[in-house]
């Protein structure tokens, strides 16, 4: 879930299922693109599941949010 409140964005996701390559996830990374072919930008990591992290963004521009499932196995994108 994605909210504005006029100066930041905030997410919003819950645990994802386990990943049978990797295990559960231990934290999240945050990618953020204007486009979906990217490029993609960390903006965030790593975070709590169920967290809410505020993101700084320029008024009037779309962003594309990509939440990736990390643990000491590696990534498993959501």
């Amino acid at each position: 879930r994605a909210a504005h409140d006029g100066v930041d964005i905030s997410l919003e996701w819950n645990e994802s299922p386990v990943d049978l390559l990797h295990g559960p996830a231990t934290a999240y990374r945050v990618l953020r693109a204007t486009s979906p072919q990217g490029p993609w930008t960390e903006v965030a990591t790593p975070v709590e599941e169920n967290a809410t992290q505020p993101l700084e963004g320029n008024p009037g521009e779309l962003y594309l949010y990509r939440i990736v499932a990390t643990n000491a196995a590696g990534d498993a994108a959501l």
